[in-house]
């Protein structure tokens, strides 16, 4: 789930740059109910399926993404992120960063933000 357009979030959810890339805005774990996802590693599963969701509006699959990056609270978390990672990236997979804050909005855990590309030739989604 996206939260809607709002003050509070005045960017785009997805991209698509002229030159084929798509970049992503960071993806916190909302649930379909609008609820921040909190145990892992269903907090990881959740935004990488938000993150395929938002991938399909601009015509493009998790196989398209070329870099993450993960922000988490506890980096001691990585473990549980990889294997999702693993289970939902096929090879080769994407480049990623890791990276420890000290917070994140709504009070998550994790946010993962992702660049992909699709060549030029691909068509639009209508």
């Amino acid at each position: 789930m996206t939260p809607p357009a709002s003050d509070d979030h005045p960017y785009s959810p997805a991209r698509l740059a002229p030159d084929g890339a798509v970049y992503l805005s960071g993806i916190v774990p909302y649930d379909e109910d609008g609820a921040v996802v909190r145990e892992f590693p269903a907090a990881a599963q959740q935004a990488l399926t938000t993150l395929a969701a938002r991938l399909t509006e601009v015509g493009c699959t998790l196989d398209d993404v070329v870099k993450t990056t993960v922000f988490v609270t506890d980096i001691a978390r990585r473990a549980e992120i990889n294997r999702v990672y693993a289970e939902r990236f096929r090879e080769p997979r994407p480049a990623r960063t890791m990276v420890q804050v000290s917070a994140l909005p709504a009070g998550s855990a994790l946010e993962i933000e992702a660049v992909a590309y699709r060549p030029l030739s691909s068509p639009r989604p209508a």
